[in-house]
Parts: structure tokens; sequence; C-alpha cells
């Protein structure tokens, strides 16, 4: 029998496509404290995911050879389209394995995959990270350090990978960086692929295995914005009956409500959104 996820990689058959179908099922999926139909934060709606995500879709059909002028390049697009930072935790995963996806080193293997990706990213030079910061910059005016989807100084470093390593303890895609992408291969995508197995359809399992990931740790960018203790309560109160709707609800109206602004676990929907493009190009 076909796999739900597999149902839908032969509509994936180049890159650009699988970014464009894994950003819209990230965003489709009614994932708590996220954005998706019919709920909105007051900056942010489910048509400006969707937007973001063809814009994105279109830099990869035509990819420069650095993937950090892509990451800059669909962050300028998609400010300049949108006017708001919709998806720039998600460039800053999904270009990367574009990148190794287009030289044929995106595989199931995943120690040969992260191996890949390291290699890659220890290419990076001044002019990538002249790149990268740009788009962070963009993504969100005023500097790195009061970027949520980073935090990195004021001033690009020689060695972007420095500065990677240098926050990875607080911030689950410098982590991913630092280590190969090991937890989103080794540990994201798995779970994605395991949620939709056990649900029958991909965006139950999708919005299930964000609640996995939740449950497993706290979301970085929760506790940028609120500290570390919230971002402890919140991966505590993810710890229920994940086929409970009752519960699951509740779970999403107090990500949204508790607080004066919502607790959205943004970084943990960066993350589902990668892992999706690598279940979505690897046969």
């Amino acid at each position: 029998m076909i796999s739900a996820i597999e149902s839908l990689r032969w509509r994936c058959p180049t890159p650009a496509d699988a970014v464009l179908w894994a950003c819209i099922l990230e965003a489709t999926a009614p994932k708590a404290g996220n954005v998706y139909p019919g709920k909105s934060f007051h900056d942010l709606s489910y048509n400006d995911f969707v937007s973001a995500a063809h814009l994105t879709a279109e830099q990869f059909r035509s990819p420069d050879a650095r993937f950090s002028c892509d990451v800059l390049s669909a962050v300028r697009s998609v400010s300049n389209q949108i006017g708001t930072n919709v998806n720039l935790g998600i460039l800053l995963l999904i270009a990367p394995l574009v990148k190794i996806d287009q030289q044929s080193k995106l595989t199931k293997d995943v120690n040969s995959t992260s191996l890949a990706i390291s290699e890659l990213l220890e290419q990076l030079d001044s002019e990538d990270a002249s790149h990268l910061y740009s788009a962070i910059n963009q993504a969100h005016p005023g500097g790195m350090g009061n970027v949520d989807d980073m935090d990195l100084a004021d001033s690009p470093p020689p060695d972007f990978m420095s500065a990677m390593r240098s926050a990875r303890a607080r911030d689950q895609i410098a982590e991913n960086y630092s280590d190969g992408f090991q937890d989103l291969l080794q540990v994201v995508a798995p779970t994605i692929e395991t949620c939709i197995g056990d649900s029958g359809d991909v965006l139950t399992g999708i919005s299930r295995a964000h609640l996995v990931l939740l449950r497993r740790r706290p979301d970085s960018l929760i506790a940028r914005k609120f500290g570390d203790q919230v971002a402890l309560q919140v991966m505590t109160k993810a710890d229920f009956d994940h086929n409970d709707a009752k519960a699951c609800e509740q779970f999403d109206n107090f990500l949204r409500t508790s607080h004066p602004k919502p607790l959205n676990p943004g970084t943990t929907a960066d993350l589902i959104a990668a892992g999706l493009y690598f279940l979505l190009r690897c046969q």
C-alpha cells in the first residue's frame, strides 16, 4: 500500500516543487499555536504563508551557485511583496537541503546526508556570511541580536559557522547547522513520517508530529521571546494524549491566549517544513 507521504512524492519532481509542497503543507496543517487556515496572528495570515511559499519556490527554480544568495533573494522577495518576516527560519533550513539535493547527495542514508550538509556548510565564506546576515536583517530590521529566528551579533563574521556554533545552545536552527542537521534528519523527519503513517493522513500527521516535537524539547523561538521557563512550561503542557481532540484544542488555546502575545512555537514549525522537504525528496 502506498503511504500518505509517498502519494505526494511524484508531485515533487524538482527541488522547487518540493519546497512549495513542504511550505504549503506545513502552513496548512492545524499545528497548535501556529498560523493555519482560520487562525491568524495580528500581523500574519495563512495567505501570507502561501504567498511566501510560492515566492520561495520560484527562487529555487533557478538557484544560485551559493545557497546563501538564494536565501537572501527569497527573503527580499517575500519582504517586498508581503512586508513582514514569514519564512526566514524555513529558508535557512531548506536552502542547504536544496543545494545538496541538486548535487544528488540528499539520500535516505542520514549519515551520508548529514556529512554532505556539514561539508557544504564548512565551505561557507565571508561572502556567504554577508548574504546570510543581510537576509536576517532584511527579514527583521534592527540587528541580528533582536531577530526571533536567530541570535547572532550585529556584524557578519568571516566564519559564519563560528557564529552558529556560538548560538547552538539557544537556537535550534544554529544547532542543526553545527551538527550537520542531525536533529532534523534523525529526529524531526522520522517523527513526521511516523505520525503521518500512524494517522493515515498528511495534515493530521504533521500536526501530531508538531506536538510530539514540542513535548520532546522547548521551542527556541518561545524561549527567546518569553524566556526559558515559559518554553519549559509549553513543553510540559504538550505532554498529553495527542489523539484527544479536546486536549489538542485546549493546548492550542493556551498557546494563543495565556500571554499578552501568542506563544508561537515557530522554530519547531520551521523544522517541520524542512523535515517535509527531506521526506518528499528522498525515495
